[in-house]
């Protein structure tokens, strides 16, 4: 065999591997098809059933090649299903369906080439902040962010007054009372809409007020509470507002 031949022979040997041994370069990852299609019908649809207060909360799977979602309600199972908003993502809080009423939902996915299908239908429906689901006995007072309410007044032991306002979901707030004459007696508690305690402010004395900061994990009424429970009527202040 001639020298240029075994160089030759020497060469292919080496950049062929055998069958069986090392795997060798990987095969190229074939890249993701054009879309050219209008995306297949969103599946998995949920509506929340009471979860949240004052507003619905929709999920649902991604369809692929989806640019966006339109969101389609109506009032019964065989109604008319009417688009009212679009979305990016998969998933939705309704906050015009908040007042307790059962509404039906279906989903398309779309892109530049259509509309999908309708998805599955889904119910659901929300707490009704407007008329509420409890309210403390002997009635409240409604506070409003930023406000103060001077010269209320407290009852004997045992007694207590109760006041409403409106708190958003993620932000955090502050509520205290304050200029009373039995700090030690007075205790500021914070309620959800369904009358389950959340919080309770540590008691006050020498003239301390008592405070309670909260962040909101929904969008609705909470309910204050000041009780007295060991001293005679006095007068007090109470403030809530956004931190």
């Amino acid at each position: 065999m001639s020298s240029i031949a075994a160089v030759v022979f020497v060469l292919a040997f080496v950049s062929c591997p055998s069958a069986g041994g090392g795997s060798g370069d990987e095969p190229p990852t074939p890249s993701e098809p054009f879309i050219t299609t209008a995306p297949e019908a969103p599946t998995g649809v949920q509506a929340s059933d009471g979860t949240y207060i004052s507003f619905i909360r929709l999920t649902w799977n991604a369809s692929y090649g989806a640019d966006g979602y339109e969101i389609y309600w109506a009032s019964s199972i065989d109604g008319t299903y009417t688009a009212f908003d679009t979305c990016s993502g998969t998933l939705y809080d309704d906050y015009d369906g908040g007042d307790g009423t059962t509404y039906f939902f279906k989903i398309k996915a779309y892109n530049q080439f259509g509309y999908s299908d309708f998805s599955n239908y889904d119910s659901g429906w929300a707490v009704d902040l407007c008329n509420g689901t409890w309210e403390p006995d002997e009635g409240y007072s409604s506070i409003t962010n930023g406000s103060w309410f001077n010269n209320q007044f407290m009852p004997m032991s045992p007694g207590y007054v109760s006041y409403r306002g409106w708190m958003q979901r993620g932000k955090t707030y502050r509520i205290v009372i304050t200029d009373f004459y039995y700090p030690d007696n007075a205790d500021l508690s914070l309620y959800s809409t369904y009358g389950d305690i959340l919080t309770r402010s540590n008691s006050g004395s020498g003239g301390e007020d008592e405070v309670i900061y909260y962040s909101a994990p929904d969008t609705g009424y909470y309910f204050f509470r000041v009780v007295n429970w060991l001293g005679d009527s006095f007068t007090f202040s109470i403030g809530f507002y956004e931190m």
